[in-house]
């Protein structure tokens, strides 16, 4: 299938893998060479000691074990890539095509390329369906990156920063203008540093990712006084929580996004995903 080789090859592997090792094998290979070949011509049941009886046993249990883990790792790292390839295909159909203008193609430098990146941006929707996509689809971002062939080392998300980290690199896929480490206004005494402003859509986006000690009540608890801080805040509407939780220590997350969701002058929105 054009497109779709490398999903085509993993497919190929799991309908081929090998789902356990006979107890036989590990007989054969265990007894003496001269004596399998004795009861080969002879057409004799081959008979084993009780000791190689019980490690053909374990040998067998140990095979459909191993089977089974790589039948999940492949399996799991082929319904990513079909994801990733239905995401890009959904994204390729609702974008236009962009015709360049004269007046775009006149311009050279930074102003091209801002003109040119501008476009892009406009034609993929607005800021803030763009940060919502990327919530939306962060998961599978991190899944994808977490399975590398060759013996390469993955992107593993272990902490705030590495989540950040990842984060401010997609939103530079349609963002120009991302202010990382923002301060925002004193509320009771205290200030905080904002994960992300998004300042020509008037935007907050925070990240809390979730661990132990930091479960749905404390993110929440977290989360309300983080909203009173933004509410405060000259440049900010919108306040974006995304809470990655990989462990999904989060037992309800869609109550914890209804519950703080708001709308009107100021609108919170919250992603939980795993």
């Amino acid at each position: 299938m054009s497109g779709l080789e490398e999903e085509t090859k993993l497919l190929s592997r799991v309908e081929t893998l090998k789902l356990q090792e006979s107890q036989s094998v590990y007989a054969k290979r265990e007894l003496p060479k001269s004596q399998v070949e004795m009861i080969s011509e002879i057409g004799q049941v081959l008979r084993v000691p009780p000791h190689l009886a019980y490690g053909a046993f374990v040998f067998e249990v140990k095979s459909r074990t191993k089977a089974a883990m790589e039948f999940f790792k492949l399996s799991k790292r082929l319904l990513g890539q079909l994801e990733v390839q239905v995401l890009v295909g959904e994204r390729a159909e609702a974008k236009p095509e962009i015709a360049q203008s004269d007046e775009v193609v006149s311009r050279t430098g930074e102003d091209s390329q801002n003109a040119l990146g501008n476009v892009c941006w406009t034609a993929s929707g607005s800021a803030m369906e763009a940060v919502d996509l990327i919530c939306n689809r962060f998961n599978l971002v991190v899944r994808q990156l977490s399975e590398r062939q060759r013996s390469r080392d993955p992107f593993l998300i272990n902490d705030e920063y590495d989540l950040q980290y990842l984060l401010h690199a997609l939103l530079c896929l349609y963002l120009d203008d991302i202010r990382p480490e923002e301060w925002t206004p004193s509320y009771a005494g205290s200030s905080a540093r904002m994960d992300f402003l998004i300042k020509d859509a008037r935007a907050v986006i925070e990240t809390k990712k979730s661990r132990e000690g930091l479960d749905a009540k404390k993110i929440g608890e977290e989360l309300i006084i983080d909203i009173a801080h933004y509410k405060k805040h000259p440049d900010c509407d919108t306040l974006v929580c995304f809470v990655y939780d990989p462990d999904k220590l989060v037992m309800n997350p869609r109550g914890l996004e209804n519950d703080l969701y708001e709308t009107g002058d100021f609108t919170v929105k919250v992603f939980v995903r795993s």
